[in-house]
């Protein structure tokens, strides 16, 4: 299912650009120096720009793989996600929005679809998904339309927060319709 989900998201988060408003900073498979300037690809993306050239993301992708693997599928446990809908929504939140961040709104989400606790009990809005937020998980996918109702509120909780960060950051307003295509 990783493989599957990682191309979706690497067409989505596309090649190189080095776009000054971009909060981000320079970028390539969608990794960002100013958020991971650690990242083992920046060394040869500078050594392709010493000679000249513009890096192709199709270079990058052996070590993007890698990248996403261990900074994002691995701690969200997009293998223990069960359904592929909601792997690649919790994938794609925490690429964009980070683990921690992705991890809550699952949550928040399970919790706000629990018609009062009828359904479940309320679980812990704790950013890590351990046990209960995976039993709970399974509770919501067996209902009437769990997975796409599901989605559909992490994709809510995913588009508040770029409405809010437009409106405390209004140079960031450009990106908006970019990342509501994401939702």
């Amino acid at each position: 299912m990783y493989e599957e989900i990682l191309r979706r998201i690497l067409d989505i988060e596309g090649g190189y650009s080095n776009d000054p408003d971009d909060v981000g900073g320079e970028t390539i498979c969608g990794i960002a120096r100013n958020f991971w300037p650690n990242w083992e690809g920046w060394q040869y993306v500078d050594e392709i720009k010493a000679n000249g050239e513009v890096p192709k993301a199709e270079r990058f992708v052996p070590l993007a793989e890698k990248f996403y693997r261990q900074m994002f599928w691995d701690p969200i446990r997009g293998d223990d996600l069960i359904n592929h809908d909601v792997a690649y929504e919790m994938f794609d939140t925490a690429v964009n929005l980070g683990t921690h961040r992705a991890c809550v709104h699952l949550q928040q989400a399970l919790n706000l679809l629990n018609r009062n606790e009828k359904s479940w009990d309320e679980i812990l809005e704790d950013g890590r998904i351990g046990p209960r937020t995976l039993a709970t998980l399974q509770k919501a996918l067996a209902q009437k339309n769990g997975a796409r109702d599901l989605c559909r509120v992490i994709n809510a909780l995913q588009s508040m927060h770029y409405i809010t960060r437009v409106r405390e950051k209004p140079s960031q307003e450009r990106f908006l319709r970019g990342w509501l295509d994401r939702t």
